[in-house]
């Protein structure tokens, strides 16, 4: 089967957020081995002659093989390449795999920065603050292309028909990034809020709530400047392993 590359492209409804953020804030430019411990022998026993200690593997992580290509509704789309870099602003076509074993497909789009007050962004323990004037936040577009089942060797299995109502939302995971790429102490739980995205543009928690081909809007946050160190892009942390990155 040929591959074909489709580039997929969308309105863009964080473009706008982004520039009413911009209102409120400034735009920003761009395995531990285990010991072999062997106690001493109990006084009223005899010490054995020999012993063998069996040393234990560490457990060896396991990730899911996402394909290159994926079929939704009888044509072919390809994921961007992992480790790619794009400009913000540019989108990228990623996967994600729910409890059902079904890819979902996304594109995502992120922007760049803004400052945000740190009045504006709630954390459970405000003195985590302390220190902190404001955060950067990466505003992204994401919109739900569709989904296509996962390909699986096990016999036993039959695919059933998805419960959509009650399956919940996987999506894409993204991360702020230092300037070498590497990631960087970030806000979870509250990001959305705190990047001032309006609930009206929030992605669901249900898939039966997706809108297909609908930009919904998310946001990462980090802290500007602590301990000398900024936020200067964004990845997309893929399930195995792999990479996207913004700057």
């Amino acid at each position: 089967m040929t591959r074909h590359i489709i580039r997929i492209t969308a309105s863009l409804s964080v473009g706008a957020l982004v520039l009413g953020l911009a209102a409120c804030g400034s735009p920003v430019g761009r395995g531990e081995n285990p010991g072999g411990f062997r106690p001493h022998p109990p006084r009223d026993e005899p010490t054995p002659t020999s012993e063998t200690v069996e040393e234990t593997e560490p457990e060896s992580e396991t990730t899911t093989e996402l394909p290159t290509t994926l079929s939704l509704d009888g044509r072919d789309v390809s994921l961007t390449g992992p480790d790619s870099v794009l400009d913000f602003g540019e989108p990228a076509t990623v996967a994600t795999t729910d409890q059902l074993g079904r890819y979902l497909v996304w594109q995502v789009t992120v922007h760049d920065a803004v400052l945000r007050s740190a009045e504006d962004v709630p954390l459970l323990d405000d003195s985590e603050k302390d220190g902190i004037d404001q955060f950067r936040c990466y505003a992204f577009d994401i919109a739900f292309l569709g989904s296509a089942p996962t390909d699986s060797d096990d016999p036993t299995l039959l695919a059933g028909t998805p419960d959509a109502a009650r399956t919940p939302v996987v999506p894409p995971q993204l991360l702020p990034t230092g300037p070498d790429g590497t990631d960087i102490r970030h806000v979870t739980g509250s990001a959305d809020v705190g990047c001032g995205i309006p609930a009206s543009n929030r992605l669901p928690v249900s898939q039966q709530q997706l809108i297909p081909g609908h930009d919904y809007a998310r946001g990462i946050l980090a802290p500007d400047g602590m301990a000398g160190l900024s936020p200067d892009g964004a990845r997309y942390a893929a399930e195995d392993g792999s990479s996207v990155y913004w700057n």
